[in-house]
């Protein structure tokens, strides 16, 4: 879905006989918040294959977390920043989480999981609907959005392939 159709399915879902002239703005904002908000637990897994250069490996400049490096990096090993510097040579291949880009095209799709769109139209109809003084209607459906969020975070969490802290020996991160 892009935000073309996203904008649509909200007005759809809110239904309102009367809309506000504000309606628009309300969503796009809310779109926003929201897609940010869910980006955090719809975690991107990318892979990159890096060389040792000069004992360091360059990271990714997209790279939220280190999933996993293989091959393990030694104890001596250190991130400053984006970069690696370590006594050990050879392409490593590295697992990340990587940051999304925002909406900047109502045109192209949504980097969302599908089940997350639902909560995107959740939230941004609990914004029209508080903006409106329709508290009730407005709180049941942040209670559906935060409901949608842990179902979800609760299974992305069960997928993970292995915490950060088992990545690599005796790597500290200095940023």
């Amino acid at each position: 879905m892009n935000r073309v159709q996203l904008r649509q399915s909200i007005k759809n879902f809110i239904n309102e006989p009367d809309p506000d002239e504000q309606i628009d703005a309300i969503i796009n904002d809310a779109i926003e918040y929201a897609y940010s908000d869910l980006s955090n637990i719809d975690k991107r897994i990318e892979t990159t294959y890096a060389p040792s250069v000069n004992g360091s490996i360059q990271l990714p400049d997209n790279l939220l977390r280190i999933v996993s490096i293989e091959p393990k990096l030694s104890k001596n090993s250190k991130r400053i920043g984006n970069v690696i510097l370590t006594d050990q040579e050879g392409i490593f291949t590295i697992k990340y989480e990587a940051e999304r880009d925002m909406i900047v095209d109502d045109n192209v799709e949504l980097d969302l999981h599908k089940r997350l769109e639902k909560a995107i139209v959740l939230y941004a109809a609990a914004q029209y609907f508080d903006y409106r003084k329709k508290t009730e209607q407005a709180q049941w459906l942040y209670t559906k959005y935060e409901n949608v969020k842990g179902e979800f975070s609760y299974i992305s969490d069960i997928d993970t392939e292995e915490g950060v802290s088992d990545v690599y020996r005796g790597v500290s991160e200095d940023e």
